[in-house]
């Protein structure tokens, strides 16, 4: 693989995440920025598959301060890791957040994939350069594309987030080039993309939860 290339496989490799959350109340920008007006202080759950110490858990534990701080504490935002609300399965998560079960969460893209496969445009592999051009398509009109495809799911989508590179690991030998990979067996998101992507490489992808 060329140098341009390396950059780019780990930025497809970089699950991007997607804060949402089931809908919760109208009022204008500015009323919701004074506090919603006298509005019920509230609690809402956010589930979270990753660990608490991880990117994951510090970037919800920092939004659920800008929440408190932004209402000026009439919404509170309770941070539940490890996949407790629903048992570790990812999938279940999207079904109980449409629904209504959970309040919000931060899942990645590619859970969503099983859903819509659309949400599978970012995880291509090689598809962009560096971490400037992924981040200018999730800012821009391709990211918002995605995140209003949620509704169909019942869900609003806030943001898109980007999370630490994925890296592989494994027990037999250091993976150098994609022959390194030759037989294999590795653990993938229960996602058909990364299925065929490690598939074609030669390696025995294992789809398998994130908490197994």
């Amino acid at each position: 693989m060329s140098s341009r290339k390396i950059p780019a496989a780990t930025t497809a490799i970089v699950l991007a995440a997607v804060l949402t959350g089931c809908g919760n109340g109208g009022g204008t920008d500015e009323e919701q920025s004074e506090g919603g007006g006298g509005a019920e202080p509230q609690t809402l759950r956010m589930a979270l598959g990753d660990p608490a110490a991880s990117s994951v858990g510090v970037t919800a534990d920092h939004f659920a301060e800008q929440v408190a701080e932004r209402s000026d504490g009439s919404i509170e935002i309770e941070n539940h890791p490890d996949g407790t609300l629903f048992g570790g399965d990812q999938n279940a998560a999207v079904n109980l957040l449409g629904n209504g079960t959970l309040d919000c969460t931060i899942i990645s893209t590619s859970v969503y994939a099983s859903f819509d496969p659309k949400m599978n445009a970012m995880s291509l592999p090689y598809l962009f350069d560096d971490d400037e051009q992924f981040s200018e398509y999730l800012q821009g009109e391709p990211g918002q594309e995605l995140l209003d495809s949620l509704e169909s799911e019942g869900i609003k989508g806030i943001q898109m987030l980007t999370r630490t590179p994925r890296h592989i690991t494994n027990s037999v030998q250091a993976i150098e080039e994609p022959g390194d990979l030759d037989g294999i067996t590795i653990r993938v998101p229960q996602n058909e993309l990364w299925v065929d992507f490690f598939g074609s490489l030669g390696a025995n992808p294992t789809p398998m939860d994130f908490t197994e």
